[in-house]
C-alpha cells in the first residue's frame, strides 16, 4: 500500500473517531465539522454525516443514547423468497448479555 493511501486512511480514521466522540456527546456541529472533509471518500463517514445533519434539524429525544436502533431486520425466510420481520436486540439486552442469535428466530 502506498504511503499516500496509508496517510489518507489514518486521516479518515482520525476524523471518524473524533466525529463519533462528538456524536456520543450530542455535539452534532462538531460531528458535522469533523466529517465534512472526508465524507465524499468514506461511505460510513457520509452516513454518519447525514444522520448528524438530520438530528441537527430535528434533535433526538432528551434520553437518546446515541445508538441507532432498527425496528426490524430483513431476514430471508427460506424457500418462499419472502422477507420476514424478526425482533432485534435492544441495546439494554446486549449490555445485560441476555441476547442471543437464537432469540431472533421465529415469530
Amino acid at each position: 500500500m502506498s504511503r499516500l493511501r496509508i496517510t489518507a486512511n489514518k486521516l479518515v480514521t482520525a476524523a471518524y473517531g473524533h466525529a463519533l466522540a462528538c456524536w456520543r456527546r450530542r455535539d452534532l456541529t462538531g460531528c458535522i465539522a469533523a466529517l465534512t472533509p472526508v465524507a465524499a471518500a468514506d461511505p460510513p463517514s457520509a452516513l454518519l454525516l447525514q444522520r448528524a445533519k438530520t438530528f441537527l434539524a430535528h434533535p433526538p429525544v432528551p434520553d437518546w443514547d446515541a445508538v441507532k436502533t432498527f425496528d426490524w431486520v430483513p431476514a430471508f425466510a427460506g424457500t418462499s423468497g419472502q422477507f420476514a420481520r424478526r425482533p432485534t436486540a435492544s441495546p439494554q439486552s446486549l449490555r445485560a448479555g441476555v441476547w442471543s442469535p437464537a432469540a431472533r428466530i421465529g415469530r
